[in-house]
């Protein structure tokens, strides 16, 4: 039998690893198995264009975790069960469900802890986690996407199972940054992730066998007035790596992306950008 936790689990942030954590710590007690629940969409009211983490990311991180089992359930399958539903089958597999305070379930989220609570018998059990808390606020998905958004990535990062990252194909942009000095690999986005607040952003980067930081302009390129990019200039780096697959990982904010003058004004500020990025990078990646 399973002792299991429920959600989307997007993140996988500080809350959800409470919950992850305390299965995982019951089942090794109990000698049971350790499992997670998780659903293949967020259902009609979810952003699924807004995405913390792809399904890949975070099936890896639970699995970190420490869970053995983990089962993705069709949300349009069981949206529409009632919550006796529902939980007939979660205890015909689970005997220990832990969940948050505000656990919701079945049709119109008319099942909650209470309900739960009242249908434990002896061989099934509730344990209910407080929620893990930041200044005062809930961790939750949705506070991290507002951080993100409002590029606080320092921030979300702190919350998150690992830092905000973006993973994608190396594709040709306009080429205009090897002109003067900036050359950039230009990165294709998933379609269903969040995209941070445009700006500029260290960032570490990890292509091919290569792992170093770089600096990630996200947006458009103000001074050429161009398309949506995804553009990073890695540091001590200069091979040509169209077509190869390029991991992001956004490290803290910079500033916004601004309209220049001149390309050598450009230039200046992209000098001023990389003096910055190597003063965080010696304060706190430098052991």
């Amino acid at each position: 039998m399973n002792v299991a936790t429920i959600g989307y689990f997007d993140g996988v942030h500080l809350g959800h690893q409470r919950l992850i954590n305390k299965v995982v710590e019951l089942a090794e007690k109990e000698n049971l198995t350790p499992a997670v629940y998780t659903f293949n969409s967020f259902g009609n009211n979810g952003k699924t264009n807004e995405l913390i983490m792809t399904r890949g990311e975070k099936v890896r991180a639970i699995k970190e975790l420490g869970v053995k089992n983990i089962t993705t359930l069709i949300f349009n399958s069981v949206k529409n069960q009632s919550k006796e539903e529902f939980l007939a089958r979660i205890k015909s597999e689970c005997c220990v469900l832990v969940v948050g305070e505000d656990f919701r379930f079945g049709r119109n989220r008319e099942g909650d802890v209470k309900y739960l609570m009242r249908n434990q018998d002896d061989n099934f059990k509730v344990v209910v986690m407080e929620d893990v808390m930041i200044e005062g606020e809930k961790i939750s998905s949705t506070l991290i996407r507002n951080l993100i958004k409002n590029g606080e990535l320092k921030k979300a990062n702190s919350l998150l199972y690992e830092n905000f990252q973006m993973e994608g194909e190396v594709v040709r942009g306009f080429g205009r940054g090897r002109t003067f000095g900036y050359k950039t690999a230009n990165l294709e986005l998933p379609k269903n992730l969040i995209r941070p607040k445009y700006g500029v952003y260290l960032s570490k980067v990890e292509v091919d066998d290569f792992s170093g930081f770089g600096m990630t302009m996200i947006g458009v390129a103000e001074t050429f007035g161009t398309r949506f990019s995804c553009e990073t200039n890695i540091f001590d780096f200069d091979k040509e790596i169209y077509g190869r697959k390029m991991k992001l990982e956004i490290v803290d904010f910079l500033r916004e992306n601004k309209a220049m003058d001149s390309i050598e004004s450009l230039k200046k500020q992209l000098m001023q950008d990389k003096k910055k990025c190597m003063k965080i990078i010696e304060e706190d990646f430098t052991f």
